[in-house]
């Protein structure tokens, strides 16, 4: 499955059941009820935006920058993952995004997400991020680096320029990344 096949709208019910599997997980170490469906609607709000997102860029929902999408990816990140919530907030939150698994539909689109934010803030990208925009594993985008047709730093992991990224992104017809834009909108 890639990026673009998924279905916003499954994949944040997708997150809000996590959440209530983990409310109720806790509940039960305590000994509490869990009434937790006031605020569910605003979590499957900012999981659909955030697939969209990942998926074509912005604008999406009410997000008109990085910056806003950043806050969304760190409220869904915050209800999924009790490290997001830590006092240093940006640096917990892309340790916890290193450790999903793109395999995963929700892990793949916050793994997008938080890379086309990097992208947005003009900050590198691992192998593994790229591939989660594209639908190649990091492998194969490797592969692309050794081949000469991605440049990438030296440092472990390897880091393409965003740059670079954006403008491979773009040659490989991925929405939010120039060339499928301009093509969109002489249509």
């Amino acid at each position: 499955m890639t990026l673009a096949d998924l279905d916003p709208d499954a994949v944040a019910q997708d997150a809000e059941r996590r959440v209530v599997d983990h409310l109720h997980r806790l509940a039960l170490d305590v000994g509490a009820e869990v009434h937790a469906e006031a605020t569910l609607g605003t979590l499957r709000a900012e999981a659909r935006a955030l697939t969209l997102y990942a998926q074509r860029g912005l604008p999406v929902w009410d997000w008109t920058d990085s910056g806003m999408a950043s806050a969304g990816l760190l409220s869904v990140l915050a209800a999924l993952y009790s490290r997001a919530a830590d006092a240093d907030l940006d640096r917990t939150a892309i340790d916890v995004v290193d450790d999903l698994d793109p395999s995963d539909d929700l892990g793949l689109v916050l793994v997008a997400a938080a890379a086309r934010i990097r992208l947005d803030q003009d900050v590198p990208v691992t192998a593994r991020e790229l591939g989660a925009l594209v639908g190649l594993t990091a492998v194969r985008v490797r592969q692309l680096v050794a081949a000469g047709e991605l440049r990438a730093t030296d440092e472990r992991p390897q880091r393409v320029p965003a740059e670079d990224a954006r403008r491979w992104l773009a040659s490989r017809g991925v929405p939010g990344f120039g060339r499928s834009d301009e093509d969109e909108e002489d249509e």
